[in-house]
């Protein structure tokens, strides 16, 4: 669930809500594999941070956003297999 941050704006500290959360893949699939952000969470554009098993994934290329905002799901492009994780990160 989000958790406050300090995080530095503009030459002074702000506080945000960090939302991190990591899925579990459970089944076997060649792609694409659509995921379901944990926890009700949305997001609008661009404020995501993807990661399949640790590598940072680049939109466009490894994963898209689905629907319209607020979103609730992205796609990953890839084949992922039982055990995989998907960190999904934003700063709201």
């Amino acid at each position: 669930m989000g958790k406050q941050v300090i995080i530095p704006r503009n030459g002074r500290l702000v506080a945000k809500t960090m939302y991190d959360e990591t899925v579990v893949v459970a089944v076997n699939d060649a792609g694409p594999y659509d995921v379901l952000l944990p926890n009700a969470e949305t997001y609008e554009d661009e404020e995501l941070l993807v990661e399949l098993n640790g590598q940072l994934l680049r939109r466009t290329i490894d994963y898209l956003f689905l629907g319209s905002i607020p979103r609730t799901q992205i796609q990953v492009l890839q084949s992922v297999t039982i055990g995989d994780t998907i960190r999904i990160r934003k700063i709201s």
